[in-house]
């Protein structure tokens, strides 16, 4: 039996997974496995890490079943006492593994706990600590673009990102994992706040380092889906506090929608609004007394700086 399972997602990813596999066995914790789950990728990749790295677990699904439902699907066919899911575009430190578990294994009021991912091309720039919620119902990566040094220690986060995160197997079941309606996005936010809600904290491990090979996606459908997933998590989560945060939330990517038209960007403004209405024709019903993790929401001058700073690098 091994304490940890290291869940990979792939699809078409190929080019990225010698990289990633070689930093995994560099890892100076080594009792865990890797579970790859592949959604029906095309390009050999199931191939390639059958001759090259045979020890790995594969999952063949036959279809695209997104973000949320694979993970879930490689978490059932997990051994580990925690799962920790990694995108398969990264590369690890070393003490990536080790500070994670050991954080896990010191605190047990942490439920989940998450990396810092950094610009693989700019290792000492923050790509992503965590997932935030601003009080406009505006999500986001926590840190993008800030340097590294700025956060070199432990601190609470709403949610980990799920590019790379630890959480306890007993509890990601419990939780019924992440959510498979939300397919792509945000789903860590949603995760995140269910852990809260369940009585266990989140933080973040500054000394798990994480390297990222992002690159940005402007594609209209991710707006769509952040839309969507967004307030569908204050939907499920937010208690009374909904009646605040989701009208906001909704105002708030009405405008964003709409400054994107103005500057030209149709297909992703109008994406905006179709995540709009899908939120409110599909509503989730929240059946949450208490929302333990309000004190997480970003307050309202951070949540100024935090979209003024989005603003001008999207639009």
């Amino acid at each position: 039996m091994v304490s940890v399972s290291i869940i990979i997602l792939n699809w078409n990813g190929k080019h990225f997974l010698k990289d990633c596999f070689d930093s995994i066995t560099k890892q100076v914790f080594k009792d865990f496995e890797i579970i790859l789950v592949d959604n029906g990728s095309s390009d050999s990749s199931i191939e390639f890490v059958r001759e090259n790295y045979p020890s790995v677990k594969l999952i063949e699904n036959k279809k695209n079943f997104g973000f949320a439902e694979a993970n879930n699907i490689g978490a059932r066919h997990a051994k580990g006492k925690y799962l920790v899911f990694l995108n398969n575009d990264t590369v690890v430190d070393k003490y990536w593994l080790n500070n994670l578990i050991g954080a896990m294994k010191t605190d047990k009021k942490l439920g989940c706990c998450g990396s810092k991912l950094l610009y693989h091309s700019k290792k000492n720039v923050i790509n992503s600590i965590g997932s935030f919620l601003t009080v406009f119902g505006l999500s986001g990566s926590l840190g993008d673009g800030l340097l590294s040094s700025d956060f070199q220690e432990e601190i609470y986060l709403l949610a980990p990102s799920g590019g790379s995160m630890c959480i306890r197997r007993e509890l990601f079941l419990r939780l019924n994992g992440f959510d498979p309606d939300f397919f792509a996005y945000s789903e860590d936010l949603d995760l995140g706040w269910r852990v809260w809600n369940s009585g266990y904290e989140i933080k973040l491990i500054p000394t798990s380092e994480v390297y990222h090979k992002y690159k940005v996606n402007r594609n209209a459908k991710k707006n769509y889906w952040i839309t969507r997933n967004t307030m569908w998590a204050i939907m499920k989560n937010a208690a009374w506090d909904r009646i605040w945060l989701l009208p906001l939330s909704i105002l708030t990517y009405l405008v964003i929608g709409f400054i994107f038209i103005l500057t030209f960007k149709l297909n992703s403004g109008v994406s905006i609004w179709g995540g709009i209405v899908d939120a409110l024709v599909n509503p989730r019903e929240s059946l949450v007394k208490n929302n333990l993790a309000r004190k997480r929401i970003i307050g309202l001058m951070q949540s100024i700086r935090i979209i003024t700073r989005k603003m001008k690098k999207y639009i």
